[in-house]
């Protein structure tokens, strides 16, 4: 069996660096944050990598898989070729697979709304966004807390409807299962914790799914201690 490992050694250190690589790209596509925007962002910078690493490994250069470029002077050409090859293959179906997303369209007005030319919004959203623009309170939420916090806050679903109707799906679509696999993974937790099985009618569940965060000092302050009499 050592054997064979020690034959497959080149092997191995490819696909454990490009799973590394892999492994940085689903941590990226992960968390209560995500968006469709910073989804494709994502997954472009990934495949532009997969064309990078495929035209260096065709130039005999390996410095971005640290573990084959320790063995680099162990690999043959035909090795080499089928790395290459299997990257280019790699992007043509990721490229297929996320085309609904590589496909979308993220207005430049939308990431850095202060800079955008008034020509990319269109005719009929101008009179709002040249509204919105020239509030600067929303400026100073902007360059504060960045793109998503500034349009998620209410003030703009309420004053100018039609810009959030726009742009409302990149912010509030669930672009990976990440929010699922939490739901089910809380489930399993409290099951284990408990034989009820009627989990949803119970507070354990709510307390682990939901964003908000308890006002401990609050609640305690509002619960004054009885001396003993």
């Amino acid at each position: 069996m050592s054997i064979k490992l020690q034959e497959r050694k080149n092997d191995i250190a490819y696909l454990s660096d490009l799973y590394g690589k892999f492994n940085v790209l689903n941590k990226l596509l992960q968390g209560k944050n995500l968006n469709l925007i910073k989804v494709k962002a994502s997954l472009t910078s990934f495949t532009n990598k997969l064309e990078m690493f495929e035209r260096n490994f065709r130039k005999d250069q390996f410095c971005q898989f640290s573990s084959l470029e320790n063995l680099k002077h162990q690999l043959s050409k035909d090795e080499v070729e089928i790395y290459a090859s299997h990257l280019k293959e790699l992007k043509l179906d990721m490229v297929h697979r996320f085309k609904d997303i590589f496909q979308l369209n993220v207005p430049n007005w939308i990431v850095s709304p202060f800079e955008a030319s008034l020509d990319e919004v269109k005719v009929e959203l101008q009179e709002n966004f040249i509204e919105l623009i020239a509030d600067p309170e929303l400026k100073v939420k902007f360059l504060r807390f960045g793109y998503e916090s500034f349009w998620l806050q209410e003030k703009v679903r309420q004053q100018y409807p039609d810009i959030w109707e726009e742009i409302r799906l990149l912010f509030i679509a669930f672009p990976s299962s990440y929010v699922v696999e939490k739901a089910f993974s809380s489930v399993i937790n409290v099951l284990n914790k408990r034989s009820n099985l009627d989990i949803c009618k119970g507070g354990d569940l709510r307390l682990y799914l939901t964003e908000l965060k308890p006002n401990i000092e609050m609640l305690a302050s509002s619960h004054q201690a009885h001396p003993s009499h």
